[in-house]
């Protein structure tokens, strides 16, 4: 087999929104996904992975659900504290959901596209799953405390088979367990690549991190038998056509804009229904209030007639300081009941 390239970007999406992870598992209508080979020989492999680092490879439920739950469990507190602290601190406007946090740019999953040669020549479909297992494995095995694993997806249904790995960056905060990548680059010990330099977007720990994961999954595709290209690239040489680009990011697009037409479906049709019940309750309340008020009506006609006999009692002199109604007070002890009465 003729040497492939090792290719392995990794990010988290676009302006302040993560990649949408739906993409991954195939958690929507493929049937106008052009890009995507509907063959059933070319089945895609998924897997997740669990709190406690089981994996998965046969997921009963999305991705998006996965990470939600897995959110919930490893963030829940910290949030809180946050929430809790900004609050206090007279900031609401600093407070965010879960979803909100998930789906932030800078606290969302990292994603990860690994893949070994292009549409023309690529890995063979077996020693390219192998290799993605072993990288994983190392992985989890040399950044785990603060690199954590949660889903990829190997797809093979496309033009070039690749793989999409996503993983949160972890590390303790004043408000416990957090998201954030400085803060796990630092607890690695990763420096940034030239320490006589200043750090900055060029020479950050960042660049490190991503060197040692690239060269981890070359040694991975070396593994299996796999001939990696050592040479570069000539800097500024294309990979693909203008035409193939300008293509493959219109499909991109459309798959995007499919997503994103049926997630607001989704959100259009839970507000309807959520109108319709708030509709009921609103109803079921005027009726309540109706009878209440009804109610109180039909008190204050039995009451009536026992109010005048009171206030008659009380112009009737037994002596000259004392009435009738005195008289029937003293008696019954009935001072709270009166003040009850007198009061409605």
């Amino acid at each position: 087999m003729a040497k492939v390239r090792a290719t392995m970007h990794n990010g988290r999406g676009r302006n302040s929104k993560g990649f949408k992870v739906r993409h991954n598992d195939r958690d929507f209508d493929i049937t106008h996904a052009e890009h995507i080979n509907k063959t059933p020989e070319r089945k895609n492999r998924y897997f997740i992975v669990e709190a406690d680092g089981t994996v998965n490879s046969h997921p009963a439920i999305s991705f998006e659900t996965h990470e939600k739950r897995m959110y919930a469990t490893l963030f829940s507190d910290s949030l809180s504290k946050q929430t809790e602290r900004h609050i206090k601190g007279g900031h609401s406007e600093r407070v965010r959901t879960m979803d909100q946090y998930r789906t932030a740019s800078r606290t969302c999953p990292e994603e990860t596209l690994l893949q070994l040669g292009t549409r023309e020549t690529h890995a063979d479909s077996q020693a390219f799953i192998k290799a993605v297992n072993l990288w994983c494995q190392q992985m989890q095995a040399t950044y785990g405390t603060n690199w954590r694993l949660l889903d990829g997806a190997l797809h093979f249904d496309e033009s070039t088979p690749h793989c999409h790995i996503r993983a949160v960056w972890t590390a303790e905060g004043k408000d416990g367990l957090q998201v954030s990548e400085n803060q796990a680059l630092r607890a690695l010990g990763i420096q940034r690549p030239n320490l006589e330099q200043p750090e900055g977007r060029h020479n950050c720990p960042k660049q490190t991190f991503t060197q040692q994961a690239r060269e981890i999954w070359i040694a991975a595709a070396r593994e299996y038998g796999i001939e990696i290209e050592d040479i570069p690239q000539m800097p500024g040489k294309a990979t693909r056509t203008k035409e193939e680009y300008i293509a493959q990011k219109i499909r991109k697009e459309i798959v995007e804009l499919t997503e994103q037409r049926d997630q607001v479906r989704t959100e259009v049709s839970q507000a309807d229904s959520e109108r319709t019940v708030i509709q009921d309750e609103i109803t079921a309340l005027k009726k309540t209030k109706g009878r209440l008020e009804a109610a109180i009506e039909r008190i204050r006609q039995v009451l009536l007639p026992v109010q005048r006999l009171i206030e008659k009692l009380a112009t009737y002199h037994i002596t000259p300081d004392r009435t009738v109604l005195d008289d029937i007070i003293a008696d019954a002890h009935a001072v709270p009941a009166l003040d009850t009465i007198q009061s409605l």
